[in-house]
């Protein structure tokens, strides 16, 4: 049975019930079927190639690979795969790596995806949207930016609820200094993400760190 919209959908809406889950990439072979992930879709061809190449791999040693979970200092990426197809998830430190995982092996269980790189007349990958969310808006001449005001308040109303509004100010304006490019009216959003997460990292408080981390991820994908 091939993969439909609607079962994309259902599934993945499971997947994300999960907290800590703020992206995915699923696919066949290195053929991206459905992402969510921030980045360009080039760079995600990228990734999915890199993924595809790690697993083929360990595949032809007779050693198949179903499951690994890299960690970061920001975020984990757990890889799973079940014949032709992989699933990768992009996770906060929050999220519970064994729930997600299991969820996400019933996921690939539940998708039959039947590839057939050698029919000339294959139907094209379905694409769907992360359930719940507005599709991701990316322009052709560069990644979407955003206003340095929205950035700063976002940060700075996470940050004050450990440090007050002054302090809040104090590192966000010492982080933003620290940068090789000046910053105006406008960043990137990828620079956004690692700048923030590079202040919320003077929270000295392991807990409330990954917390407001956490929430900071959260508003990149809701």
């Amino acid at each position: 049975m091939a993969v439909t919209p609607d079962a994309l959908r259902k599934n993945l809406a499971d997947l994300y019930s999960h907290a800590g889950v703020s992206g995915s990439c699923l696919q066949t072979g290195s053929l991206v079927m459905n992402h969510d992930l921030p980045y360009s879709d080039e760079r995600v061809a990228n990734f999915a190639a890199r993924v595809n190449h790690l697993v083929s791999g360990y595949e032809s040693v007779d050693r198949p690979l179903w499951q690994i979970c890299a960690g970061f200092e920001n975020f984990r990426l757990l890889i799973l795969s079940r014949g032709s197809t992989r699933l990768s998830v992009l996770l906060t430190p929050a999220a519970e790596v064994d729930l997600v995982a299991a969820r996400a092996t019933r996921l690939l269980m539940e998708l039959e995806m039947l590839p057939t790189p050698t029919s000339a007349t294959a139907a094209p990958p379905v694409l769907a949207s992360k359930p719940e969310a507005q599709p991701i808006q990316r322009e052709a001449e560069g990644p979407p930016m955003m206003k340095r005001a929205e950035f700063e308040k976002i940060v700075t109303g996470l940050l004050s609820r450990v440090t007050g509004q002054a302090q809040a100010a104090k590192l966000i304006q010492r982080a933003m200094s620290k940068e090789t490019t000046p910053i105006n009216g406008e960043l990137k959003r990828d620079d956004a993400r690692r700048i923030g997460l590079a202040i919320l990292d003077y929270v000295p408080n392991r807990g409330k760190r990954d917390a407001l981390s956490s929430e900071f991820l959260n508003t990149f994908d809701s």
